[in-house]
């Protein structure tokens, strides 16, 4: 004789005759849903900045970042295009600089590790790096 926590199989499919096992499957079943979007939305919002970082470094990006937080007037635009265009090509230079710098800190990095770590574990770290 079954109890009432047990499931029941019949022509139709499963039926659970507990209230608090439905109850539990439902509550299980939420918490994956709500997982699964909240991974979800961290991965959407994390893609979005990572993009917006990346428009940054780029001049045409730097311009239109700046324009979207200065909300410039039509008559401001003319004066604010010459300014920003200047800047977004320092900024655009000391990026340039700045990865420079770092595949050369990097470079050197990998060649002083070379004298402690295993061919394979270089491998590992080059592939990383690309």
């Amino acid at each position: 004789m079954s109890n009432s926590y047990e499931s029941e199989v019949s022509d139709r499919g499963i039926f659970i005759k507990s209230n608090k096992a439905r109850s539990l499957l439902i509550l299980l079943a939420t918490l994956m849903i709500g997982c699964l979007l909240g991974v979800l939305t961290v991965g959407m919002v994390v893609r979005d900045k990572v993009q917006t970082a990346r428009q940054f470094t780029q001049k045409e990006g730097f311009v239109l970042q700046i324009e979207s937080v200065l909300k410039p007037s039509v008559r401001q635009q003319p004066k604010l295009n010459p300014i920003l265009n200047r800047y977004s090509e320092k900024v655009q230079g000391i990026f340039a600089l700045s990865r420079t710098s770092l595949q050369l800190e990097m470079d050197a990095m990998m060649e002083e590790l070379s004298t402690v770590v295993s061919e394979q574990q270089l491998d590992r770290l080059e592939h990383r790096r690309s």
